[in-house]
């Protein structure tokens, strides 16, 4: 009976327990890199490299600002080669919004990377692939 009494309590609290809790705010920034690297090469073992480097800061008390960063890279050619990239992302302000605690300000805070590199062996493109007359 007393185990009963305490379950059915503890469900009571719990259901009663959004109403007690502040609503979440998602207002702080967002960085967002896409990026490609795509290298279509007539060499098998194609030398070079794909590197992407990226670097995101988001500012203390950042309120709604988003900042999508999109590249592509593309070599198309017999041989290989380097593809370097290096990115910089900064999203900053500051003050309040409608006038939240600055506690909240900072929820919704995102840094996102995507970056592909893709290497593609086209035969075509390759010097040895046609037998020499």
């Amino acid at each position: 009976m007393y185990t009963t009494k305490l379950l059915t309590g503890i469900v009571c609290s719990l259901a009663l327990l959004p109403t007690f809790t502040p609503a979440a705010h998602a207002l702080g920034c967002v960085n967002a890199d896409i990026s490609n690297q795509i290298k279509i090469t007539g060499s098998k073992d194609a030398p070079g490299v794909q590197q992407n480097s990226v670097k995101q800061k988001i500012a203390p008390n950042c309120v709604g600002n988003v900042n999508v960063h999109k590249s592509t890279q593309l070599y198309v050619g017999p041989d290989g080669v380097n593809q370097i990239r290096n990115s910089a992302q900064l999203s900053s302000g500051s003050g309040t919004y409608r006038g939240l605690p600055a506690s909240v300000m900072n929820a919704g805070d995102l840094n996102i990377q995507v970056g592909t590199g893709i290497t593609i062996y086209v035969p075509t493109l390759d010097r040895n692939f046609f037998p020499k007359r």
